[in-house]
């Protein structure tokens, strides 16, 4: 990774950090950006998955 282009989502946030200063702001923010993806991928296929897991959980 000699980039910061290819820096991974906790790389990337971790070097928000200081040695005597936390950007509180900017890790709130990275955080945020980091799982809304995933939390709107979630609640546009609950209904799949939450019926794909029932559908394994079944006893025959």
């Amino acid at each position: 990774m000699n980039t910061q282009d290819s820096y991974t989502v906790p790389v990337a946030l971790n070097t928000l950090t200081g040695l005597s200063h936390v950007d509180y702001s900017g890790l709130m923010l990275g955080s945020l950006l980091a799982t809304l993806p995933l939390m709107l991928l979630f609640l546009l296929f609950q209904r799949q998955f939450v019926a794909g897991l029932l559908g394994g959980a079944l006893k025959g």
